[in-house]
């Protein structure tokens, strides 16, 4: 066993200091196993609170539900992190907030219907049936709830600079038929409704002229 050892230290060789800090001193990469824990941890907040604040912004209240799909996206991208460190793979760089991205872990779940459902249900069991009604009937949809997002952080970088903020316009609600309004969102300067026989008039009215990049 000693033999095998030293064998295979002869091949093996130090993770080399990936940056120097502010005062010149090398970094630690014994470190990085703790760094990217510790970004896992800001990743399972920030995706709880940011998952909770939408959902009661689709649907107050009952959108409360939303933060177990928080919870699963924090716990995959903590355990995406946890593995990250134990191979001593760089850290991201400094300010460019990875703990609010979903991972690879994350992003391969939700491209697929079924593994995403089966997710969500693996966190939330008994208020999954909740979780759905309050993604396929909002108040308000994703797109509505988006672009106000996108309208606040406007106005705190208007405030910042001293300028005048440019907000962009917001499409009518559709009541309890959000999953048609969202495709009806989708069809941006086009001005097309979708699934009129399922939606009937009140959802044609729904505004088509904001483009639902985001």
């Amino acid at each position: 066993m000693a033999a095998a050892v030293m064998l295979i230290a002869g091949v093996c060789q130090a993770v080399e200091p990936a940056y120097q800090g502010a005062l010149g001193n090398n970094e630690e990469p014994a470190l990085r196993p703790y760094k990217w824990v510790s970004q896992g941890l800001l990743s399972l907040v920030y995706h709880t609170g940011e998952r909770i604040g939408h959902g009661n912004m689709k649907t107050p209240i009952l959108g409360t539900v939303e933060g177990l799909r928080g919870l699963r996206r924090g716990t995959l991208k903590m355990t995406e992190n946890t593995w990250n460190g134990l191979l001593g793979a760089p850290l991201p760089k400094k300010g460019s907030k990875d703990y609010k991205k979903l991972g690879v872990l994350n992003e391969r779940l939700e491209a697929e219907t079924v593994r995403r459902n089966a997710g969500d249900f693996a966190f939330s069991w008994w208020y999954f049936p909740v979780l759905k009604a309050v993604d396929t009937f909002p108040m308000e949809t994703e797109l509505q709830v988006d672009l106000r997002v996108e309208n606040a952080r406007i106005i705190r970088d208007a405030r910042k600079n001293g300028t005048e903020p440019k907000l962009v316009s917001i499409p009518d609600t559709c009541p309890f038929v959000g999953h048609i309004c969202r495709e009806i969102a989708k069809c941006s300067e086009k001005k097309e409704a979708a699934s009129e026989g399922l939606c009937g008039k009140r959802c044609k009215k729904a505004s088509c002229g904001v483009k639902a990049g985001k």
